[in-house]
């Protein structure tokens, strides 16, 4: 077909008609016979999508490199980015709902390079909304490879009174069959990723970040089976006495 034709069918000037053609045959997506008058036709949609892909693809990956030469001028520039000051020592931020609690662990999960200490509870909903959880550690599997460790402490929603033998034992098979969930989700099989549980509840409940920074679980209020918020801490101290007593629970009271 020519650019008369269809200009023709379309009513519009041939010489905007020629402005899209050539840009379409830039895409990829129409080819041309050179002659008096040129033709144009249209190629195969699957041949049309992957030359729009390839033409995308090389777009973005310039600027990304662009991007990339930016951010290493930023990190290797004396003084170019602000450095925290003595009064920045304590910093917290939260989210309230699942949706900001994931975009804000993510946030972090990215960084992650060590250890990632977890805490959790075990009750009659926990095997339901277990499989919403891999959204908040959607980066473990990446955090695993780059050989990172993982420990993920559990409880039951018991006080410090002694417990009957027949609890222990429904406790241990509700742990047996989390851990079952787990594995199909996590390589828990390796050595990197270690579960245990103790039967009596937390005073809160907490993730650690490479023990630099803690993200505080706050349970619903009116839904024992979710948490509803959440505040990250960036506070050394205060990092460092939830990592000893995450210490002295796995040490000695969990149960693997």
């Amino acid at each position: 077909m020519t650019a008369g034709d269809l200009a023709k069918r379309s009513k519009i000037p041939k010489s905007r008609i020629y402005d899209v053609l050539t840009h379409l045959i830039d895409l990829g997506l129409i080819e041309l016979q050179e002659g008096r008058p040129k033709r144009y036709r249209a190629v195969s949609p699957a041949t049309a999508f992957q030359a729009l892909l390839a033409r995308k693809e090389e777009d973005h990956k310039g600027e990304i490199q662009h991007l990339y030469h930016q951010v290493n001028d930023l990190l290797t520039t004396p003084n170019l980015l602000p450095h925290p000051t003595p009064d920045d020592k304590t910093f917290w931020s939260a989210a309230s709902d699942f949706r900001p609690m994931v975009q804000l662990y993510q946030t972090h999960m990215r960084e992650l390079s060590q250890e990632l200490l977890i805490t959790g509870i075990i009750n009659e909903y926990t095997e339901q909304v277990l499989p919403f959880t891999r959204q908040l550690y959607g980066g473990l599997i990446e955090f695993l490879a780059r050989h990172g460790r993982v420990r993920y402490l559990w409880s039951f929603n018991f006080d410090e009174r002694n417990l009957t033998d027949a609890q222990k034992i429904g406790n241990d098979r509700a742990f047996r069959r989390i851990c079952q969930l787990i594995q199909e989700w996590l390589p828990s099989s390796s050595s990197a990723v270690e579960i245990k549980y103790v039967h009596v509840r937390f005073f809160t409940y907490f993730d650690l970040f490479d023990r630099n920074r803690a993200f505080l679980k706050i349970q619903h209020p009116l839904k024992t089976s979710a948490f509803f918020s959440c505040i990250m801490v960036n506070d050394p101290e205060f990092v460092r006495k939830l990592g000893e007593y995450f210490d002295d629970l796995w040490f000695s009271h969990a149960i693997a």
